[in-house]
């Protein structure tokens, strides 16, 4: 981080100091969005803690931000003005890639788009009625149609 970025982010948190905010929570988004330290369930639990998509601004690649229309986290896949509604994070998987649904433990399984929204080791779904779990990662398959050893059923 050269010193810009760094008097940048220092001001960036006495800022959200003097606005009320935690500054564990600031430090936990900046974390988030700067690297790969926490998975989809880990960012899906602390939700609340990421701004909304907002229309007209600017955002960077890494960024995190919940979608106002689904209430779905999203990261920022590519840098890029978001001008117009089409730029929306559940309208735009070319801009953004979808982490998690904050509200399900178990979100329903959704197939790979091509755009950065693989299935990681971990991830929970639900699919045909039945909860699964990722043994590897990058998964792109349809959870229950392929072998057993890409996805564990949960009883």
């Amino acid at each position: 981080m050269n010193n810009l970025d760094s008097n940048k982010h220092g001001l960036e948190m006495r800022k959200a100091a003097l606005q009320g905010k935690d500054i564990a929570a600031l430090m936990f988004v900046m974390t988030a969005e700067t690297s790969n330290i926490f998975d989809n369930t880990t960012l899906s639990e602390h939700f609340d803690l990421f701004d909304r998509w907002v229309q007209g601004i600017s955002y960077k690649a890494g960024q995190i931000r919940l979608d106002g229309l689904n209430g779905i986290l999203y990261k920022c896949l590519v840098d890029h003005g978001a001008e117009h509604a089409t730029t929306y994070p559940s309208n735009a998987p070319t801009l953004w890639g979808r982490i998690a649904d904050p509200k399900d433990e178990f979100p329903a399984w959704f197939p790979y788009s091509g755009v950065n929204d693989a299935w990681m080791i971990g991830d929970k779904c639900t699919h045909n009625g039945k909860k699964y779990v990722s043994v590897v990662d990058y998964n792109v398959w349809e959870p229950g149609v392929v072998g057993s050893n890409i996805w564990a059923v949960i009883d």
